[in-house]
This record gives C-alpha cells, structure tokens and sequence, in this order.
C-alpha cells in the first residue's frame, strides 16, 4: 500500500479526501493541520481547525497542528518548514494527500510544494462533479456548517447538520449566486462529527457559539467544548 501525509483542516473535502484514499490504496499515516492567524488566509480554514485533533484521535493518527500566518504565499512557505520536520518523522511517505476540488490555484501551489518535498501529488477529488461529490458527502459523513462567508447562504445554517436540507440549500446558492457547491471558495466551511473512519465513534460537541457580522455577510459557530463519543 502507498503511504501518505495529509492536509487536513476538519472539514468535509479534507476529510473525504483521506476516506478516498484509503480505498484507491494510499493510507494517510499523518494529518497535518494550518492553523492560520488570519480569517482571510487563501489556502486554509481558520474556524475550529484545533479540533482536528479529534478525528486524528478517532482515526489512530499522529495530528500535527502547525501555525501559519495567513499571509498569501507567505502561508505556503511555513506550510512547507513545517511539513519538512513532520516528514522527519515519516521517512517513508511518498505522497502529499489535499482536498482540493476545482481550485486550480490550490492544485498548482500544492503541487510545487510537493516536488520541493520529493512528494507526489494525489488529490483524489479532483475535477470530480460538485454535485455528485457534495451527495456523497452528505450520504457518507455527518458534518456541520461552521462558517458562511456568501451572501446568497442564509447564516441560519450555521450549526446545522449535513441533510438533504442542506444540500438543496447550498445548491440554491450556486444557483442564485454562483457559489462554489462544495465551499471551496471560502463560501461556508464545514466540521466533520461522524465517518466510516471514526471506527464506530463520533464527536460530542457540548458548548459552542455563533458569532454574526451581518454587514459582511459572514457568520461562524465556534466550537468550545467537544469529546469523542
């Protein structure tokens, strides 16, 4: 089997990304997760991305979470000191596994990253139909909206769990406004609570807050207490 690390950030492309590759054969021995200082990073989520933690913990693998400024380009730099010392430690990985969809500036910095590491690229979702791909997450995984950055997405969302509801929503939203159906846009984000991988647990979230900045259109649930279940 090939063996992999993988960017990971809690949400539902991220984690997909790491059930598809075990099922095309490459086993993802490490998740690494950005943690950006800034809201606006373009490449990483920045919303409850600490309790990626959890699903390494579900999963049985190492998390590393590493902080990274924000800062375009200057982000994909610390990215990669970062990865280079996790690497240490996973002598024997070959691939950079990423979640990226349709994002061809996300393919092509990940790419060059991953040849200045000596990796291979794999992006399993790749150019994959935003609707059949959204389906199959909602069918697969139990995730919830933590962030909405549309206008055309109502912030009620916020906290809800992944539905047909939801689905049909965020589909109106593509159609109404032209917003990426899988977020990849930065239009919503989305944190994983129940997978196939989890090995029949979930995540609890037992305390958590919704910060709203109507004028921006933007909203998030922030999460401040949760457990595996």
């Amino acid at each position: 089997m090939k063996r992999a690390i993988a960017l990971y950030s809690g949400g539902k492309d991220s984690h997909y990304s790491v059930l598809h590759s075990y099922r095309q054969g490459v086993a993802v021995e490490a998740l690494v997760v950005a943690a950006p200082s800034r809201e606006d990073s373009w490449l990483f989520h920045s919303v409850n991305v600490p309790w990626s933690t959890l699903h390494g913990e579900a999963m049985s693998l190492p998390v590393y979470v590493v902080p990274v400024s924000g800062v375009r380009d200057v982000e994909l730099v610390e990215l990669g000191n970062h990865l280079r010392r996790a690497l240490e430690r996973h002598q024997h990985v070959d691939y950079l596994v990423v979640g990226a969809v349709k994002s061809r500036y996300q393919l092509e910095k990940f790419k060059a990253l991953s040849e200045e590491l000596g990796l291979r690229l794999y992006a399993p979702l790749w150019a994959l139909d935003e609707v059949e791909l959204l389906r199959m997450e909602v069918e697969e995984l139990s995730f919830i909206v933590t962030a909405v950055q549309a206008y055309c997405l109502d912030l009620r969302i916020l906290g809800t769990l992944s539905s047909r509801e939801l689905f049909n929503r965020l589909l109106k939203a593509r159609e109404e406004c032209g917003a990426s159906l899988v977020g990849e846009g930065g239009e919503y984000e989305t944190y994983v609570i129940g997978s196939p991988l989890f090995r029949g647990r979930g995540i609890a979230i037992s305390r958590a807050r919704i910060v709203l900045r109507p004028r921006e259109y933007s909203g998030y649930f922030i999460i401040e207490d949760a457990r595996l279940a």
